[in-house]
C-alpha cells in the first residue's frame, strides 16, 4: 500500500467532514433541539481531524505495511458514517413542524448511533497511531 493513498484518503475524509459541518450548522439553526447533537458530532469530527493530521505527518515517515491497510479500512468506515450523517441531516433539514417532531422521535437516535460508530472508529485510529509511534520510537532507539 502506498502511503500517498493514505494521505489522499485522510484529506478526503477531512473534506467530507468539513462539508458536513457546514450543513450541520445550518441544520442546528433550524432545529434548536439538535444543537447539542451537532456539538457532540463536531467534537468527534475535530478529534478525527486531529488523528488525520497526525497520520498525514507520520505517512511521510514509515508506517508499517500491515497498519497501512488498517488505516485505509478505518478511514473508509469513517467516510461511510459521515456520508450517512449527511443523509440524516438532509432527510430532516426541512424546517416543518413534522420534521422537528420526526427528529426528536427517530432522527436523533439514528444520528447518535452514527456518532457512536464514528467514536469507535476514532478509538481504533488512536490505537493504530499509537502503534505507529511505538514502531517509529523503536526504530529511532534501535539506530
Amino acid at each position: 500500500m502506498d502511503p500517498l493513498s493514505i494521505v489522499a484518503a485522510a484529506f478526503g475524509l477531512m473534506d467530507i467532514m468539513s462539508k458536513t459541518l457546514k450543513e450541520a450548522a445550518s441544520f442546528a439553526c433550524g432545529i434548536q433541539s439538535a444543537r447539542a447533537d451537532i456539538h457532540a458530532m463536531k467534537k468527534e469530527f475535530n478529534s478525527i481531524k486531529a488523528a488525520m493530521d497526525i497520520l498525514i505527518r507520520n505517512a511521510q515517515k514509515s508506517i508499517p505495511e500491515p497498519l497501512q491497510g488498517k488505516f485505509m479500512v478505518i478511514i473508509d468506515y469513517c467516510v461511510g458514517d459521515v456520508v450517512k450523517i449527511r443523509e440524516v441531516l438532509t432527510r430532516f433539514r426541512h424546517l416543518s413542524f413534522a420534521k422537528k417532531v420526526q427528529w426528536a422521535m427517530s432522527g436523533r437516535m439514528e444520528f447518535d448511533t452514527l456518532r457512536s460508530s464514528l467514536k469507535t472508529h476514532n478509538q481504533a485510529l488512536d490505537m493504530a497511531l499509537t502503534s505507529v509511534n511505538l514502531v517509529i520510537a523503536g526504530d529511532v532507539k534501535g539506530t
